[in-house]
């Protein structure tokens, strides 16, 4: 496992002498809910995401503060085979925490540990349990972040690693994950930005290295007070030791967010959200288009915004 605490140490040296002081106590937090479809010719029917996660941050001391969460994800799809019909689903919930200091407006550096709980995958016959591959096992992440604030520029940035417990089909030595997340946000004017984020997980299985990239990079435009208009391009590859070609990805997405303001909600406002996109997917011996739609809403409660949290943590 890789040695990700001198790095934290270093962070912390560098931030200690810009201390900014905030409020101490609760600092609110945010609710996201989601779902997301994902299809292409070969499939019979949609593969449905469900997702609902919550974090809230705490400051104990006007620089070092909490924040705590957790979260549901659902995956499922449906195979026809004449009259009937098999499903197939697996459950994942996660339980997150992270520690910080506070540098400045929206500006802090920490650590996290996050663990996640994954399910058996389940199969049903028209509706009725068919049976279940042991795929459950426990996932136990853990790293440093940091989230700056400057005027027109956001930076939030992750590293951390990951090992896997309680499996009953690899061993914690047999797998070995490293991830990293960059997301960057630029301010060309009161209501246009530029947004681009670059991501990365090595998974080394049994000295079998397997390497994942993503990339986006896209614009953000606020077309009236409330109502904004996303769109990006997306790309990226999946490489595997002892393999000459990778396997590359393609796309773009166009969206749509909505916000709600005061109400019931009082000074916290709700975003709703949608979009679509296309990804092509390419290399050894593929090359098929997938498209996914998705739908969801943050609402932020208590005084914050998702600006104000760190993101969910994300392996994959």
């Amino acid at each position: 496992m890789k040695n990700i605490l001198i790095p934290m140490s270093t962070v912390l040296v560098l931030g200690a002498g810009a201390a900014f002081a905030q409020e101490t106590g609760f600092q609110g937090g945010e609710l996201n809910l989601e779902y997301n479809s994902l299809d292409n010719d070969n499939l019979d029917n949609p593969i449905s995401m469900w997702s609902a996660n919550f974090g809230v941050a705490y400051n104990l001391t006007p620089q070092f503060g909490l924040q705590v969460g957790a979260g549901y994800n659902s995956i499922g799809t449906e195979f026809e085979d004449g009259p009937d019909t098999l499903g197939v689903s697996v459950d994942m919930t996660d339980l997150n925490a992270h520690a910080y200091y506070n540098f400045g407006v929206d500006s802090k550096i920490g650590i996290f540990a996050a663990r996640y709980a994954v399910s058996n995958l389940t199969f049903e016959l028209n509706g009725v349990f068919d049976g279940a591959i042991p795929l459950s096992m426990d996932l136990m992440t853990y790293g440093v972040e940091g989230m700056y604030d400057s005027g027109p520029v956001k930076v939030e940035a992750r590293y951390g690693a990951a090992e896997i417990q309680n499996s009953l089909l690899l061993a914690p030595d047999q797998v070995d994950i490293s991830f990293y997340e960059l997301d960057v946000e630029y301010a060309m004017s009161s209501n246009f930005n530029l947004v681009a984020d670059i991501n990365g997980t090595t998974v080394d299985l049994m000295g079998t290295e397997i390497t994942l990239n993503t990339y986006s990079a896209g614009v953000e435009y606020m077309a009236m007070t409330n109502f904004g208009l996303t769109a990006s391009v997306d790309g990226g590859s999946l490489s595997i030791d002892g393999e000459s070609e990778s396997i590359d990805l393609f796309g773009y997405t166009i969206g749509a967010e909505y916000v709600v303001s005061g109400g019931v909600l009082g000074s916290n406002d709700a975003t709703l959200f949608a979009s679509y996109g296309t990804t092509n997917i390419s290399g050894i011996g593929i090359d098929e288009d997938t498209t996914n739609l998705k739908i969801g809403a943050n609402i932020a409660f208590g005084g914050s915004s998702s600006s104000d949290l760190f993101s969910r943590i994300s392996l994959f």
